[in-house]
């Protein structure tokens, strides 16, 4: 048996597939769509064998397509702390470079000479290297300005917090320690205690204001359709209690017809 099978390019949509089958016997092409696909990992109940072919395989199969690394999670501190450093260092920045310029003004107002490389002694210390500028006053000017923004790159160093990261990754590794030993999140049933996974999500905790879970405690499927719940003294939403739950062979629900 042989046959031809023209088909989309592998994709990462799981829910999706068009293509069409020919066979030798018949003229005529018969669609496919994703009632005909069996992904990878797929399990066969209602019937003992099917027929196939192959059309994704290794990395082009839609299971590879949709799986990808973790992705590196920031809390919200660390995206202020982000923040906040990435201010501080543009302000370093712009101080350094008004600071540079202010600076060789002030030079060329007090100096006599056109070639400022020849104050501080910077002469000497350029003079063994081969610039193919040494001796254009234009030029070495130039450098000498990049020397002063870099020397006050130096200066302003301490105004970024490079220690801080050092210490919050420490803060966190000790806390997660701490929150291990914390009895109030002991199991007492499977005698398990606490276990922090990523240290730098610990202050995440505190922000978690409300838990959606079902019964099983995992989502069995990415729909999450809005029932009843209640906070405090007040509820929200129509749904029904456990108590109110209506028979099998009752096709509607009126609590006026309940005793």
């Amino acid at each position: 048996m042989d046959g031809e099978i023209l088909c989309e390019k592998p994709n990462n949509a799981i829910y999706k597939f068009e293509g069409t089958v020919r066979v030798p016997f018949r003229f005529d092409q018969s669609p496919l769509s994703v009632d005909n696909l069996l992904l990878r990992g797929s399990s066969l109940r209602n019937t003992e064998y099917v027929y196939g072919a192959v059309v994704f395989t290794g990395h082009d199969t839609k299971v590879m397509r949709n799986s990808a690394s973790s992705k590196y999670k920031f809390s919200d501190l660390e995206k202020q702390t982000n923040n906040a450093i990435a201010i501080v260092l543009v302000v370093q920045v712009i101080f350094s470079l008004i600071a540079g310029i202010l600076g060789y003004v002030w030079i060329v107002f007090t100096s006599n000479s056109v070639d400022v490389c020849q104050m501080n002694g910077l002469q000497n210390q350029i003079q063994g290297y081969r610039f193919p500028f040494q001796h254009d006053p234009c030029h070495v000017s130039f450098v000498y300005m990049v020397l002063l923004f870099g020397t006050w790159v130096l200066i302003f160093t301490n105004l970024v917090p490079i220690s801080l990261m050092v210490s919050l990754e420490l803060v966190k590794f000790f806390q997660a320690i701490f929150m291990g030993y914390d009895m109030n999140m002991f199991d007492e049933e499977q005698q398990m205690q606490m276990r922090a996974q990523a240290s730098n999500l610990n202050e995440q905790l505190g922000q978690v204001e409300y838990v959606f879970s079902d019964k099983t405690g995992t989502l069995t499927c990415n729909i999450m359709e809005f029932k009843k719940f209640s906070a405090g003294t007040t509820k929200y939403g129509t749904g029904i209690r456990a108590d109110e739950k209506q028979e099998d062979n009752v096709n509607f629900f009126d609590p006026k017809l309940q005793q």
